[in-house]
Order: structure tokens, then C-alpha cells, then sequence
């Protein structure tokens, strides 16, 4: 059990340097100085596996970073986007980052990172898990899946797959009524476990699939030494799920998305 108190900034140095090897999980990592790089040009348009993220930089040396991430980007003719989360250094980024035409994407919603530091209460009914190991059974855990206002069908699709696909993650479907209702993917490294993508087809939700499933593959993170995280939107009901399971909130809007469009130079 981790004591939040004692290792609390310790614990969210390891999450982050977790989450960057998660993202390496769909895309090329690239740990440069002073940032990591993510690229998956398979998936142009979307931001989270071609962005940059554990920005740390010495506050003489922002102005150059953030152009060279620019000029990246730019080669791409892909928009920059930046991940800022909690531990960024220096403190004046959010301002860098806004002086080279970065805006933050608060419309998509601010975003906490929980926690089990301790024991995962099981879910109130048993439920039927099952993992994806065929690529038939991958498809099947892509198609659950939300509409998302900023990429078509077939990019979520494609996204969905490379997911799931990855031999270091372990996607979970849960069935109900015989049918494939939810799903969600652990990753698990040096003791952290990921919980990630977690989705319920609206025909199944207000039946605690959500609860089930995340206190399922939380009390699986447990079993095998690792502490489980996961982020939820800063309000709602998923918080108050995620609580009754055990999971306690580490930090309130912890990782910020900030984007730079892409601005075609006329020949």
C-alpha cells in the first residue's frame, strides 16, 4: 500500500513516466531533450499518438524548444500539440506555449489522475470478461466505440486497432445479454497499470458495466504488484464509479492539451 501522504510526488513522477511509455505502446518514441516526441503517421489528424509530452525544459532554453517542436510539426504539415501535465518545468510554459500560438483545448474537458493506493472493492454482480487475442476479437473491441467530433469513423477505427493490438497492452471486452457492451485496455510496467479507453455502448449503460469492468482489471493490477490509474473527466459521474471502487484523486486537471493549427506558408 502507498502511503499519498508520504510519496505522493513521487508516485506522480512514475505515472507520467508511465504514461509516456504507454503512448510508445501506438506510435514511435522519441525521448529527445528536454521533451518526448510521439509520431504515428498512420494516424494523421489525430493528436494523442503524434504530439509531445513530459515537457521539462531549463527556462532559457523554452523559446528554442518550442520552436523546434514547431518546425517538427510543421515538416508534417501536421498541427503541434503539446501535452502539459502537472510536473512541467518551468512554470511559464502555459505563457511560451500562448506566445507561439498555442491555445489550450479546455473545451475538451479537464481531466484528473486517480488512483488505488490500496485495496480495489469488488463490483456488486460477477461479470463476463473476455480479452481479444484474434484479430476478429480486436474489431469487435474497436467498434465499441463513441462518436468523436474531430475524426471520422474509419480514423476511429484505425485508432481503436492500434490500440488494442499492442502485445504490451491487454484489452478487456465485458458481454452482457450475450452481447459485447464495454471496453477497456490495461497497461502494465515497473509496477503502474494504465487503465485506459474505458466505454460502455450506450444500450448497456445505468447496469454498472463500467464499475464492474474497471473493478475487475483494477483488482487484476492489484494481483500483480502494480498500482492502477486511470484519468476521468474533472466532473461527472465517472469519478463517483471510480471512487466506490477505491481509486482516490491524486490531482485535479493534471495534463492539459495545448494545440498550435498548422499554418500552410503560400508557396
Amino acid at each position: 500500500m502507498v502511503d499519498l501522504h508520504t510519496q505522493h510526488d513521487a508516485l506522480i513522477h512514475r505515472i507520467w513516466q508511465h504514461d509516456a511509455e504507454y503512448f510508445g505502446t501506438m506510435s514511435q518514441l522519441t525521448a529527445l531533450d528536454g521533451y518526448v516526441l510521439y509520431a504515428n503517421p498512420g494516424l494523421a489528424g489525430r493528436y494523442d499518438p503524434n504530439h509531445v509530452g513530459l515537457l521539462r525544459f531549463q527556462s532559457n532554453e523554452t523559446a528554442a524548444q518550442i520552436e523546434r517542436i514547431i518546425a517538427h510539426f510543421d515538416a508534417l504539415r501536421f498541427d503541434s500539440v503539446v501535452y502539459l501535465d502537472c510536473m512541467h518545468r518551468p512554470d511559464t510554459l502555459h505563457n511560451a506555449l500562448r506566445t507561439a500560438g498555442f491555445l489550450p483545448m479546455l473545451a475538451w474537458g479537464q481531466y484528473d489522475l486517480m488512483a488505488v493506493c490500496g485495496v480495489v472493492l469488488p463490483a456488486p454482480a460477477a461479470c463476463v470478461l473476455t480479452h481479444p487475442s484474434s484479430l476478429s476479437e480486436f474489431r469487435t473491441w474497436a467498434s465499441l466505440n463513441g462518436v468523436d467530433a474531430y475524426s471520422d469513423v474509419d480514423t476511429m477505427m484505425a485508432l481503436r486497432i492500434t490500440e488494442c493490438s499492442s502485445p504490451a497492452v491487454i484489452p478487456t471486452i465485458i458481454w452482457c445479454d450475450d452481447a459485447p457492451a464495454g471496453r477497456c485496455l490495461v497497461y502494465i510496467h515497473d509496477g503502474i497499470g494504465r487503465i485506459e479507453g474505458v466505454y460502455v455502448d450506450p444500450l448497456f449503460r445505468r447496469r454498472g458495466l463500467a464499475r464492474a469492468m474497471v473493478a475487475a482489471v483494477a483488482a487484476d493490477i492489484v494481483a500483480a504488484g502494480a498500482i492502477p490509474y486511470l484519468f476521468a473527466e474533472h466532473t461527472g459521474d465517472a469519478q463517483r464509479i471510480y471512487q466506490s471502487i477505491g481509486f482516490e484523486t491524486l490531482l485535479e486537471n493534471a495534463v492539459t492539451t495545448w494545440v498550435r493549427p498548422y499554418r500552410q506558408v503560400p508557396a
